[in-house]
């Protein structure tokens, strides 16, 4: 997606850039986003991520991330990103199931659209199931656009997944 001006919604969450130590909370919040996977014929990647491997990808670089905090501090709502060339490769996008519809994920891409702009990249870009019409929707909604569709292998099946930008 091209980058526009920063939308950053309002509401009761504070986003920041996480550290290697909020691996713990960033890695149960994407478990509990990621559960109601476990009862499709192909199970998402991310029940199989492991916090320690998280938590070294923080710590070394390889992996950033931003998270948002409820009132309370804890995490509501995450993503990963990385560098891919001239756009931010991003990830994991993980909202807390009881807060979903809050605007929480739109607020972490507002962030990433944001770091983005900071670091120069001129694009965002992801991959998502194709199949997951309400993920498709969401980042339609935010001007992505669907460049390729490819098929990953996960558990005996081909998974269609969309490269968005």
């Amino acid at each position: 997606v091209s980058l526009g001006p920063v939308k950053v919604s309002p509401g009761p969450v504070a986003l920041r850039p996480a550290a290697a130590g909020d691996a713990p909370a960033i890695h149960a919040l994407t478990l509990r986003a990621f559960d109601e996977t476990r009862a499709w014929d192909a199970p998402s990647s991310a029940l199989d991520e492991r916090e320690e491997e998280l938590r070294a990808a923080l710590a070394d670089g390889r992996v950033r991330a931003w998270v948002a905090e409820g009132p309370d501090g804890g995490a509501v709502g995450a993503v990963r990103c990385r560098d891919d060339g001239d756009a931010l490769h991003f990830f994991r996008l993980a909202v807390d199931p009881q807060r979903r519809g809050e605007g929480i994920a739109g607020r972490l891409l507002a962030a990433l659209e944001a770091e983005a702009r900071q670091r120069g990249l001129v694009a965002l870009r992801c991959r998502v199931r194709a199949e997951v019409a309400r993920n498709v929707a969401l980042y339609a909604s935010r001007g992505f656009a669907t460049v390729a569709v490819t098929a990953v292998a996960r558990h005996g099946r081909d998974v269609p997944t969309a490269s968005l930008e």
